[in-house]
């Protein structure tokens, strides 16, 4: 499955993403249940430039799990949330894009990234404790602090290749499908043409039939 950095462009993708999110669901992400109105609002405000965002796609290009980091100063923290749609669950799709997070905020000079939860989320808290982070326990509420390793030339130059390679199959499959809906739209304008083409029998009218088979009317000659 295809994981991308995304952009500003991908701005209405992360919209249909918390917007086909069930109503539970939401609220464990934000700790809210959110409007259509108020997640337009949030996805709006995201900073693609500042923050970092990381998405799983699958085959239609279809956002199905999406990372938030935010970001702080070099040298500080940064916020790790992150929400996967139903269908994609148990695939280590949220774990994938945890680790992806870290290698971005090590290659960002960050030191510690924080994940902060509910209690009753529990496929977070089971990616939390899967790695054995500290944990710290307020009232219905989890905060887990995730170490950041040291940034190194390979991890810089490991990130980048990603992001081009990521860019390029995402541009490929994007031509692909467009191809395959303009094919689709070709045959479908075909197809009523083709079936109006239909001969039909050469049938011989009834009225015709009849006035086929009435005898001219003789004319008799009169004598005086």
């Amino acid at each position: 499955m295809l994981l991308k950095r995304l952009s500003a462009l991908d701005r209405p993708a992360v919209t249909e993403h918390f917007a086909a999110q069930e109503r539970r669901d939401l609220y464990l992400r934000f700790g809210y249940w959110p409007s259509r109105a108020a997640i337009e609002g949030y996805v709006n405000a995201l900073d693609f430039e500042h923050d970092a965002l990381f998405g799983h796609f699958d085959r239609s290009l279809r956002l199905v799990a999406l990372a938030h980091l935010s970001m702080g100063q070099p040298n500080q923290s940064a916020e790790f949330a992150v929400s996967v749609c139903v269908a994609h669950r148990c695939h280590g799709l949220g774990q994938s894009l945890l680790d992806r997070c870290i290698e971005h905020a090590s290659n960002c000079g960050i030191h510690s990234i924080h994940i902060q939860t509910l209690a009753e989320n529990r496929p977070m808290l089971c990616i939390v404790l899967k790695h054995r982070h500290q944990m710290q326990s307020f009232a219905q509420e989890r905060l887990a602090t995730v170490p950041v390793p040291a940034k190194g030339l390979l991890s810089q130059l490991h990130e980048s290749l990603q992001d081009e390679m990521a860019a390029l199959e995402h541009l490929g499959v994007r031509g692909l499908l467009a191809l395959g809906r303009a094919c689709s739209r070709a045959a479908h304008c075909r197809r009523p043409a083709t079936s109006m083409q239909v001969q039909r029998p050469v049938t011989t009218s009834p009225r015709v039939a009849t006035e086929a088979v009435v005898p001219l009317p003789t004319h008799s000659k009169v004598t005086t």
